[in-house]
């Protein structure tokens, strides 16, 4: 317990995994800090993993896309939002209010800065969100996750403080672990995931391209690979008929474990992943979610792949065909693994929770 004057924090989050994950990060850090602090958030905040573990309180917000009626809808519940907030906070007293990005995020730090309470921003991706591009102005501080960030207003720059992303305890303990040994006769470990929801995509193209690869390299595979509940069965079925053992599940609980015991990573590119196989340090061949807001995923990528810690393949390249070429390049010469995973390695911020609480304890 911290001996100093306890604080109250306020952690305002959006309702989705990449706004969420580093929050509570963040909010286990003041926890144990001796500190109190209080998550604001949506509805959704309830599906994510240890979400009671903290006292939270949820208020209405919406996303202005869409049409007018949509637009109306969202400033109706985004007004609620905010007055929701706004008594929270007076009752709150926080000495400092966070923002994680996503539209929850939105009502109560405008709330923050109408009670004048100090406010910092977080922004997890290689590109600032839309929240957070609209409130820069009125926060005291934003903090990144990369030391590079797209779409920051150059009269703002100021205000960029680099961090890195919050990232759980249970992956910190497996910080910069040695890469799997990887001789001739060894089992190579694939681990695929589809994001929060899986994709329907890798079911199909990623099995299709193991396929392809020779035969001395599929016979050494072992692939741990999130799948769609509906598509676990077939998908498991053609892993039997090419005969390449394959572990399959719609959600794994123990991804800190896998990450360490994987030699290469496949899968999408949003901040926390890239925070984890950056603290853990493994190579990765990263496909961006095509649609994600700004594109910051291939924004997310690019900073990996430019360090040489990782490769990238847009969706719309990708085929059976040319994701056998690449797999096969990358796990037949096994040092361009160990290489990878240094430089992964190289980019792990492990204390960017702390880093993040000292400036808003600052």
């Amino acid at each position: 317990m911290n001996t100093h004057l306890s604080h109250c924090y306020v952690l305002a989050t959006g309702g989705t995994g990449g706004h969420i994950f580093p929050a509570q990060a963040l909010a286990a850090y003041i926890t144990e800090k001796g500190h109190r602090a209080v998550i604001i958030s949506d509805i959704r905040f309830k599906n994510y993993p240890q979400s009671g573990q903290y006292e939270t309180h949820f208020i209405d917000a919406a996303s202005p896309s869409g049409n007018l009626v949509k637009k109306l809808k969202a400033l109706v519940a985004l007004s609620k939002g905010y007055l929701q907030a706004k008594k929270l906070l007076k009752e709150l007293k926080p000495k400092a209010v966070i923002g994680f990005g996503g539209y929850p995020s939105f009502p109560t730090l405008y709330a923050a800065r109408s009670l004048g309470i100090k406010t910092i921003m977080h922004e997890q991706n290689a590109v600032l969100g839309r929240v957070n591009r609209f409130m820069i102005r009125r926060a005291h501080a934003l903090a990144t996750s990369f030391p590079h960030v797209g779409r920051v207003p150059s009269i703002y720059r100021h205000k960029l403080v680099y961090t890195g992303n919050p990232t759980r305890t249970e992956i910190l303990s497996h910080k910069q672990a040695p890469l799997p040994s990887l001789n001739e006769e060894d089992t190579i470990q694939l681990l695929i995931t589809g994001g929060s929801q899986g994709s329907s995509i890798f079911s199909t193209l990623i099995p299709a391209a193991i396929e392809q690869l020779p035969k001395e390299i599929r016979q050494r595979l072992h692939v741990t690979q999130q799948c769609r509940q509906g598509e676990i069965a077939e998908t498991d079925a053609f892993y039997k008929r090419i005969e390449v053992n394959a572990t399959l599940a719609p959600f794994f609980t123990n991804i800190p474990e896998l990450l360490t015991l994987s030699h290469l990573f496949i899968g999408r590119s949003g901040a926390s992943t890239l925070a984890e196989l950056t603290i853990i340090g493994r190579p990765s061949l990263l496909i961006p979610l095509p649609h994600a807001m700004d594109d910051h995923q291939t924004a997310n990528a690019t900073y990996l792949a430019q360090s040489n810690a990782a490769w990238i393949m847009p969706q719309s390249d990708l085929t059976a065909e040319s994701l056998a070429r690449l797999l096969a390049g990358i796990l037949s010469k096994p040092n361009i693994l160990m290489d990878a995973a240094k430089q992964a390695a190289k980019l792990g911020e492990p204390l960017a929770t702390q880093r993040l609480f000292e400036l808003i304890a600052g």
